[in-house]
């Protein structure tokens, strides 16, 4: 995984790429324009781990060009295209990775550390709802049974 190097998105497309994000679909581009200036850019190439199952990371990343599988416990579970993010957990609760993320051809992705996006959520609260939302919706699609106070 490298840096983009001088390969830069210009601020408008970042907008616009993370607008595809449906955790961040809600959003106003002026908060957009907020998460855009902290993402850092990472070029992958194919076969390449861009994250590793058990890992420990404080990081989030965004597809946004390219494809890559994701695996659990070595067993492909689904391929992902420009518009996902994956490793959201780990901006709010650092642990191990549930999955390896490994890019099937050239991609460029975004990684947003856990710091900045905290910072962010700060200043923008919609951000951490718009999480909440994500959250939400991940527990229902695990199809867990509601607890009392759900």
């Amino acid at each position: 995984m490298v840096d983009a190097g001088g390969f830069s998105v210009l601020l408008i497309e970042r907008v616009a790429a993370l607008n595809k994000v449906p955790i961040f679909t809600d959003l106003y581009d002026h908060t957009l324009a907020e998460i855009a200036q902290i993402v850092e850019e990472v070029t992958v190439e194919p076969d390449e781990v861009i994250i590793r199952e058990g890992d420990q990371e404080s990081w989030m990343f965004i597809l946004v060009e390219g494809r890559a599988r994701v695996d659990i416990g070595g067993t492909e579970v689904s391929i992902i295209e420009p518009g996902t993010s994956v490793g959201e957990l780990a901006v709010l609760d650092p642990g191990p990775r549930a999955a390896t993320v490994t890019a099937t051809e050239p991609s460029l992705l975004f990684r947003i550390g856990q710091q900045p996006f905290r910072d962010v959520m700060q200043e923008q609260p919609e951000v951490m709802a718009a999480l909440l939302v994500m959250l939400t919706r991940m527990l229902r699609a695990a199809g867990r049974p509601p607890g009392p106070n759900m």
